[in-house]
């Protein structure tokens, strides 16, 4: 990929997204990104195109992903404890139905990869320790399943990097906009690597 290649960035108005959007501008490349409003607070570099949509509008994600060269999907439905039963449809549509949209319309696109957020509550709970990439699958909640569903539906059509990330520690976007990015946490993001903090569910 070139330094001047165009990624795209979903869900870049969380808790990850700021961080990894200012480490691909330092990077070089030059970034778009997709989310469903714009923040009232400047969270990214003037330079940093925005377009406004929803995952699961094709539409809108076709539109975000002309002339892109990789995406970074962060958008998800996160982690609630103990969710009502009606949210699993949620879960589906959010995690699995519009992932499958955004990985299709990168495909689509000529995209060259897909670098997919994931959750390391796809292993579920295990007594041995450490837990490596190589443990067995043990979705045990509603959101674990349909991002393990989510990171299937991306292998099908696209090239997929897939990041099962720990929760990650993260101050709120609109303090992150002020005080720029934690590098210690962030930039391991962009260079695909998970991130190695922990607390209740900013990224998945």
């Amino acid at each position: 990929m070139t330094e001047s290649a165009l990624v795209l960035v979903t869900g870049a108005t969380g808790a990850v997204g700021p961080a990894l959007v200012a480490e691909l501008r330092q990077q070089g490349q030059r970034v778009r990104v997709l989310s469903r409003q714009r923040p009232l607070e400047p969270l990214f570099p003037p330079d940093v195109e925005f377009h406004s949509g929803d995952i699961s509008d094709r539409d809108a994600v076709r539109t975000a992903l002309t002339g892109v060269q990789q995406v970074y999907h962060l958008a998800a439905l996160l982690h609630v404890t103990n969710p009502p039963p009606e949210l699993r449809a949620d879960y589906q549509r959010v995690n699995i139905a519009a992932t499958r949209i955004v990985a299709e319309e990168a495909a689509r696109a000529g995209a060259q990869r897909l670098i997919y957020f994931s959750t390391v509550k796809v292993y579920g709970t295990h007594s041995a320790q450490p837990v490596t990439e190589d443990h067995p699958l043990n979705p045990q909640t509603d959101y674990a399943q349909s991002k393990l569903d989510g990171e299937r539906a991306t292998h099908k059509v696209i090239d997929t990097s897939v990041l099962r990330l720990s929760p990650i520690y993260s101050a709120p976007a609109w303090v992150v906009a002020l005080s720029g990015p934690w590098d210690s946490a962030w930039g391991v993001c962009a260079r695909w690597r998970p991130a190695e903090r922990t607390q209740p569910d900013p990224c998945g």
